[in-house]
């Protein structure tokens, strides 16, 4: 569908030359791998039927259980309790349903081709406690002990006044690269990687019951994204001219106000404010 004839609740996107295809909310074929166990420890792969189970899905997804976090937990453990599926397998479903939602969209928006690794290219200016961290932690495994590093990042600075000297060095020499310092093809990798926060965020948003919409233009291409929360969808979908005008302005279209002879445009303003001042004088004059 060409347009924006249609916009997903999340992640919606809406281009000059192609956006999301109709049909693109249809959920993944409802299957879901679950472990099982053979002789000599081989786990074969099952797949969980979950047709039955899509419309509880489908409907706690609406109401924002698109996440493993703390805030969609007490969905999770009530779409278990209702469906008889474990916790584990509904995270799953989560994961997958949202993960083919964002590469349906990117499709759509034509990134099409293998998803980009999350790699940022920009680097901010690094300090002598990150340089530390990086030496401390380093070789470590499991969750870090930042409390502990804290500490002993503290008795370095007493105790061995030499090498905190290095991770200042450190610090400062370590180069910074910024959105300026970037390449054409760079900037727009890191725009579209902002865009997927914008649109992440809008999910979030809605989750705290909040609503909203955001719409951007790439100038590169002629062509706008918008994404929002349900209801910030439901409006653009409602009120299509509003990116579409957003966009026109910006890449400094011709509109049919301008089109008009410059003459004739300075004529029409000076007959308009003229009116203008003369119902100010007569409003002052009774």
């Amino acid at each position: 569908m060409s347009g924006g004839d249609h916009m997903s609740t999340e992640h919606p996107v809406m281009a000059g030359v192609s956006s999301e295809p109709q049909g693109s909310d249809d959920p993944p074929r409802p299957t879901m791998a679950s472990s099982g166990a053979l002789a000599g420890g081989r786990k074969p792969r099952q797949m969980t039927d979950l047709t039955p189970h899509m419309p509880t899905l489908l409907q706690f997804w609406d109401r924002g259980m698109k996440n493993s976090r703390q805030e969609c937990k007490s969905m999770i453990k009530e779409v278990s309790q209702i469906t008889k599926l474990p916790e584990e397998t509904v995270k799953n479903w989560i994961k997958n349903y949202r993960a083919n939602k964002r590469k349906k969209q990117m499709e759509a928006s034509g990134e099409g081709g293998e998803p980009e690794k999350k790699q940022k290219v920009t680097k901010k200016k690094t300090t002598p406690y990150l340089r530390f961290l990086s030496h401390h932690l380093k070789g470590k495994s499991g969750k870090p002990d930042f409390k502990a590093a804290g500490v002993e990042y503290r008795r370095t600075q007493t105790a061995n006044p030499d090498l905190f000297t290095q991770f200042v060095k450190e610090a400062e020499e370590t180069p910074t690269v910024s959105l300026q310092d970037l390449g054409t093809t760079d900037k727009q990798r890191e725009a579209k990687r902002m865009f997927r926060t914008v649109s992440d965020t809008m999910t979030d948003i809605q989750t705290c019951g909040w609503e909203g919409f955001a719409v951007v233009y790439d100038p590169n291409t002629s062509s706008f994204r918008a994404c929002g929360t349900a209801k910030g969808v439901d409006y653009l979908n409602n009120n299509r001219a509003i990116p579409v005008k957003f966009a026109s302005a910006i890449a400094g279209h011709t509109c049919v106000e301008r089109k008009v002879d410059p003459e004739t445009l300075r004529k029409k303003v000076r007959e308009m404010m003229n009116k203008k001042w003369s119902k100010l004088n007569q409003d002052l004059i009774t």
